[in-house]
């Protein structure tokens, strides 16, 4: 709330002062992008972002920080640089200390597969679940575990398989389930509420859906934005839009998709909702720029990403005025 949001903005004060003696300081580089890691304050992150990394190239989390930033900005192809560089720098070192493989940096890699999704990279962000799994299968850590499940569940959402993600979620135990995060408990009852929804939806119930998907964007209106990919795993906004759009209800599912933006901007799913709902509505200008955000995000795609076509025939039907 106002006072978390005024306690970061005194100590980002703090630190940009110290910023300017100490430039190379890996520690007040590392605060001023925790305090500024958020979708409003993170324009203010970035020179503390790009100033990071050069600082110590060889420490990984040095090098996963600055993408705290470029996620909350959306900027997918430095966020994807960021935690290549970090998972890289990672197995480099396990290698050369010749470590167990669990010391390898797996939440720049889980990050790296959220990243990957975002860009419409599925085969890329599937071939790191797959060397999670291999370092699960090498070696019996909860850690490595943990991120297994993480990354699969993520797989599910961002593949469109949201039912079966929400019900793996909720199976998993408390402190391994991805719907703690770093917000506690509010996740979980919107996970819940999300899967009751969904369940709902498919029996032909949709008010009663909608009801239920209103109180988890509620509730998720109350959390603070994510440090990171979206916690919980499937955002309440964007996935009340889906179902409204479903349900025609165009312009209310706009407004969510928005919301869902502010939240977690250029976040791939809630574009492709934000530019059908407004092409629904007759909004030409508003999908053509959500359109447009969509295919910059999907420069390297995959060829056969289920909704690139949709992407370009729409920028192709629809030039600029």
């Amino acid at each position: 709330g106002p006072d978390r949001d005024r306690d970061l903005m005194k100590a980002a004060a703090i630190l940009e002062e110290l910023v300017d003696q100490h430039p190379q300081h890996p520690g007040v580089l590392h605060y001023l992008i925790h305090a500024y890691d958020d979708p409003v304050h993170a324009p203010l992150g970035l020179r503390a972002a790009r100033a990071y990394a050069p600082v110590a190239p060889a420490a990984h989390h040095a090098l996963h920080m600055p993408s705290h930033i470029f996620v909350q900005l959306g900027m997918w192809t430095d966020a994807a640089a960021s935690n290549e560089a970090a998972w890289a720098a990672s197995v480099a070192w396990v290698k050369r200390r010749n470590l167990a493989v669990e010391k390898e940096d797996f939440h720049s890699l889980s990050w790296l597969a959220y990243v990957y999704f975002q860009q419409g990279r599925v085969k890329k962000a599937g071939e790191l679940l797959e060397i999670a799994r291999q370092a699960a299968h090498e070696i019996q850590s909860p850690r490595v575990a943990a991120s297994v499940g993480g990354m699969e569940a993520r797989q599910l959402v961002e593949t469109g398989r949201t039912r079966e993600a929400l019900a793996a979620q909720l199976a998993a135990p408390a402190e391994t389930s991805h719907a703690q995060g770093a917000h506690g408990d509010t996740a979980r009852p919107i996970l819940e509420k999300e899967s009751q929804a969904l369940s709902l939806q498919a029996q032909g119930k949709t008010d009663e859906a909608l009801a239920l998907l209103r109180e988890a964007a509620d509730l998720e209106s109350a959390m603070p934005p994510p440090s990171g990919p979206p916690s919980p795993l499937k955002p309440a906004h964007e996935l009340y839009g889906e179902v409204l759009l479903a349900a025609g209800k165009a312009e209310e599912a706009s407004r969510q998709f928005e919301a869902s933006l502010l939240r977690t901007p250029n976040r791939s799913a809630s574009l492709l909702g934000a530019a059908r709902a407004a092409a629904r509505k007759g909004d030409g200008e508003t999908a053509r720029r959500h359109y447009a955000a969509l295919a910059e995000s999907w420069r390297q795609a995959d060829a056969d990403l289920p909704a690139l076509a949709e992407v370009r025939t729409y920028l192709k039907d629809s030039p600029a005025r």
